[in-house]
């Protein structure tokens, strides 16, 4: 698919922007660490014998792969790379999430949805379940918060297949964040293979995302940071079959896979709305990379697709027998977030939510726009800049993902693993550097990532733009919300993707 000069343009200076961004923010990963005291130079430490442990890694297994190259096919190789990585790492999980599971309780959303669709599941009719939901504790919590309304639906349906058999509820939540989970690291493989053209650059990232210890701590949680982890990732590996198909010259399979990939992100985003942005990133990416006649036809074919998906079921959701969300006192504005965002670190601020319950409903857009309003003017553009500082750092600079704190909320009891990885724990942050170290090689293949983009020729190099825009995308929205490290944790293993492939595709001396 030809593209004009201005559609490269774009593209570079994008990846320069992107890259320079990144730099920034690689060396607010060094210096400015959320949790402290932390030393910059065992985090760099840490990131640099990572770093080269996976470059031996990948050079032995590149000899390797073309060496048996005739005695095992691809697809059999694959088959039992992914075989051997699950075998091994499915019994840690169930180890780690016997260990640090929580019990049902109200110290955050994970407990309260999960216990009110636990609730559902064991009710003995379910006919008429929103009448008999009035004026308890569940209405008014999903009038206040409709957003995990889908959450509550999906795990009350498969809460209530298990229901009665003497199983667990808990141990069936966990199961199905473990599914969640391991697709996104079997999707991760898939898309590095298919970024890379290379099984060794794909187990790479088995071993990287074995090493995201969060990626396990955050087992016993099935909240919709996890439970979204294979929608972009999945997402990737579409885009990247589509535009495979893009590259013989014509469009074949390509409106097949890219409406599919349109149609899963829509399903996604009812759960968590930034799986959106790797839909708009898609669209974007193919303006910029199609040609313009065709790009446009199919970006408006996945915008429809996608979009309209995601409107249909949030309304179905919020429509659904399952659930009240219109308890009268409990409306909270969209722009109430925004109004959070504007504060402090941008984290979520307990004042400002009861700031906008403290006047009628009818009262609380305008109070949240005239709070938006003098925040904005209380800053100046200094202030500004300031503000985002601190609230860049905070959510990006944090390489726990925020799991030090949500996995002490709620616990079933103290377990050994609570000493390194709970914040309270007493060798806590030797853990915490080591995750920054990783966090920090991540975004420094992000620069490597952008930078081969614009100064290299192949091809490969330019199948992680999407992954690229994708990114900046959560990086804008985090900075317009209410924002902290774990809304960007279920694009971890985009973030990997581009790690993995970035260094695989500058080490691979095939022709390209």
């Amino acid at each position: 698919m030809s593209v004009n000069w201005f559609q490269k343009s774009l593209y570079k200076v994008f990846c320069v922007c992107f890259a320079l961004l990144y730099a920034w923010i690689s060396w607010l990963c060094l210096r400015e660490p959320q949790i402290k005291p932390m030393d910059y130079t065992v985090i760099l430490t840490c990131a640099v014998v990572v770093g080269a442990v996976c470059l031996l890694m990948y050079r032995y297994l590149y000899r390797r792969e073309y060496r048996r190259a005739r005695s095992i096919g691809s697809t059999n190789r694959d088959v039992l790379n992914l075989g051997i990585f699950f075998l091994i790492y499915l019994p840690i999980q169930i180890y780690v999430a016997s260990q640090m599971y929580s019990i049902r309780g109200t110290s955050w959303d994970f407990n309260s949805v999960a216990g009110y669709a636990m609730d559902y599941a064991m009710a003995e009719d379910v006919s008429n379940y929103r009448e008999m939901m009035r004026g308890t504790s569940a209405a008014y919590y999903f009038s206040m918060w409709p957003n995990n309304i889908p959450l509550y639906i999906l795990l009350g349906k498969v809460f209530r297949l298990f229901a009665g058999t003497g199983i667990s509820l808990n141990a069936v939540g966990i199961g199905l964040n473990i599914l969640a989970i391991d697709i996104a690291i079997l999707f991760l493989y898939l898309s590095v293979r298919k970024a890379t053209g290379t099984s060794c650059a794909a187990c790479v990232s088995l071993f990287l995302a074995a090493l995201h210890i969060p990626l396990l701590i955050y087992v016993p949680i099935y909240y919709t940071d996890t439970l979204t982890l294979p929608y972009p990732i999945i997402g990737f590996y579409l885009w990247l079959k589509a535009k495979e198909e893009m590259g013989t010259g014509k469009m074949g399979k390509a409106p097949i896979y890219a409406v599919l990939m349109a149609a899963l992100l829509g399903v996604g985003a009812v759960l968590k709305l930034s799986v959106l942005f790797f839909l708009i990133a898609a669209a974007v990416d193919g303006l910029v990379s199609i040609s313009f006649k065709r790009g446009v036809v199919l970006v408006i074919a996945i915008l429809v697709v996608g979009i309209g998906l995601y409107m249909l079921l949030n309304q179905a959701c919020l429509d659904s027998n399952m659930v009240v969300s219109d308890e009268e006192g409990c409306y909270i504005p969209k722009l109430h977030w925004v109004m959070m965002g504007l504060q402090g670190k941008g984290n979520y601020y307990d004042p400002d939510y009861q700031l906008t319950l403290s006047v009628p409903e009818e009262g609380r857009d305008e109070l949240v726009r005239t709070m938006i309003r003098i925040r904005l003017e209380n800053y100046g553009f200094k202030g500004m800049m300031d503000h985002l500082y601190r609230k860049i750092s905070f959510v990006w600079s944090e390489g726990t993902y925020y799991s030090s704190l949500k996995i002490d909320r709620d616990r079933n009891g103290v377990s050994w693993i609570d000493t390194y990885v709970n914040w309270t724990g007493s060798q806590f942050t030797p853990y915490a550097e080591y995750c920054q170290g990783l966090l920090f090689l991540n975004y420094i293949s992000f620069v490597v990532a952008a930078g081969t983009i614009v100064l290299s020729k192949p091809k490969r190099n330019q199948l992680l733009t999407v992954a690229l825009i994708s990114i900046f995308g959560v990086f804008l929205f985090e900075c317009i919300w209410e924002a902290r490290s774990r809304y960007i944790f279920n694009y971890l293993p985009v973030f990997l993707t581009v790690t993995c492939s970035a260094w695989g595709n500058i080490l691979n001396r095939r022709k390209q």
